[in-house]
């Protein structure tokens, strides 16, 4: 009998170690195609125009939502719980609420101003209206500017930027960049689709006729949470047109779309770190149980708006309350997971309290948490997640690992099985999943650092 076992083992070991030696399959990448997915089901030709836009909430609203908030019903928390270990804590609710209603809402004026600090447009692609944000930095004589795309994801919005932005566009740096920075379609100032299938390949579709519409023809792009999964898709759709391709999510398959090559992979590593990669690294590799918990405890949110984004919709669109504990917990655990032993989720550690409500104001003023949710079910229910696994073979490769991002990190050994012209991959001191907001510094120069190896590689090339 215990030569059976051992014989079974031994076999079991076999196909993991044949399934990790041998390459992940290549997945057809999406195609390129236009979509209609403005109001009614017959297509009309898209306005070129390109509209100048400022945000403006009028007086009427924000005193409507000041009286949504004196008028919150609270539940009572618990006696023996004073952490975010349940979810947003009653008692710091309190505090923000008091916060939202007495000094934020009576500056709205100036936090409308800083929202508009940056030139904003609109146009329509699709037979919707996409916003973005552009900048074409002043730049001195003999100054270069080089084309980047930022692209935000859930709970976060443009906003997040905003820091990192005005580190991009410093003509005193050597790296100067033109900025072009839009909302998802359904998140913030860019309108909803209004048919089902807007997924992350449509959004990469969009951007990339966003592009063509601004006449840049050559870019750099950049993505984190949503925005790097479309940011890969639009390096998958037209790969001539990316300079490089940055990513602050060191990953090279989703967890709810592995391969059978990275299941193995992955098991393996697990037991056997140091025959893959080196010491430093091995908590990149290993307690993949533990990782997994950490899943089931805090995603959540992530099933419910695969499944019915709409049920909850009605609840954060009617309650302002609801919606920035919903949006807020996130910019607590998604830091860093321990934060969630903290009676106020320690969100004013890494953030301010007027940045985060900020951000929960662009949901709020544009009405758009229903339409940014569905867009995770969007992402099951259309062209097929699996298509995320297709390698980026020819596009330079810049991939950022944040030590506290939800999930971890993959290390370079692995990533370069799906990123094969990877030739920058960094190690963050500190930050998790909204790195812009939370270390623009590090972000910015990251972002500087692949951009200089790749305009070496290219100068080294024509030499």
């Amino acid at each position: 009998m215990g030569a059976l076992k051992l014989a079974a083992v031994l076999g079991l070991v076999s196909v993991l170690l044949g399934y990790y030696f041998l390459k992940d399959t290549d997945v057809e990448p999406p195609k390129m195609a236009d979509q209609w997915w403005g109001k009614g089901a017959t297509p009309k030709e898209d306005s070129k125009d390109i509209i100048k836009f400022e945000i403006r909430v009028n007086a009427t609203e924000i005193d409507g939502l000041k009286l949504r908030l004196e008028n919150t019903r609270y539940f009572e928390a618990l006696e023996d719980v004073q952490s975010f270990q349940y979810g947003f804590h009653a008692t710091y609710m309190k505090q923000v609420v008091n916060y939202w209603m007495e000094s934020y809402l009576p500056n709205w004026a100036k936090h409308e101003e800083h929202l508009n600090k940056f030139p904003h447009f609109k146009t329509m692609i699709g037979g919707i209206m996409v916003h973005f944000i552009h900048i074409k930095p002043k730049l001195k004589t003999g100054q270069t500017s080089t084309p980047l795309v930022l692209m935000h994801g859930w709970a976060g919005s443009v906003y997040e930027f905003y820091r990192a932005i005005d580190l991009l566009t410093d003509q005193r740096s050597d790296t100067v960049f033109e900025i072009i920075c839009p909302s998802i379609p359904g998140f913030g100032w860019s309108e909803a689709p209004h048919r089902a299938g807007f997924d992350q390949v449509a959004t990469a579709r969009v951007f990339l006729r966003l592009m063509d519409r601004l006449k840049l023809n050559r870019f750099y792009i950049q993505g984190g949470d949503w925005g790097f999964i479309v940011a890969k898709y639009m390096t998958l759709l037209q790969p001539a047109k990316i300079l490089g391709l940055h990513m602050n999510m060191a990953v090279y398959q989703f967890p709810w779309s592995p391969t059978l090559g990275g299941m193995a992979r992955q098991l393996i590593a697990d037991k056997f770190p140091a025959l893959f990669v080196k010491t430093e690294d091995m908590w990149k590799v290993i307690n993949t149980a533990e990782k997994l918990m950490f899943w089931v405890q805090e995603m959540g949110f992530f099933h419910l708006q695969a499944t019915k984004p709409d049920t909850v919709g009605f609840g954060l669109t009617d309650s302002p309350v609801g919606l920035a504990a919903y949006i807020l917990e996130k910019f607590s655990t998604l830091t860093n997971e321990d934060y969630r032993n903290a009676p106020d989720g320690n969100l004013e550690k890494d953030f301010s309290l007027d940045d985060l409500l900020t951000n929960v104001m662009v949901y709020w003023t544009t009405n758009t948490i229903t339409s940014s949710m569905r867009y995770y079910k969007e992402f099951f229910e259309r062209e097929g997640n699996e298509k995320f696994n297709a390698k980026v073979k020819s596009v330079p490769t810049g991939l950022a690992c944040y030590s506290n991002e939800v999930g971890g990190c993959a290390p370079k050994e692995f990533t370069d099985l799906n990123y094969l012209n990877t030739i920058h991959y960094s190690d963050a001191p500190k930050g998790g999943h909204f790195a812009a907001f939370e270390v623009p510094d590090y972000f910015v120069k990251d972002i500087k650092t692949f951009v200089n190896k790749v305009e070496k590689l290219k100068k080294d090339e024509t030499e």
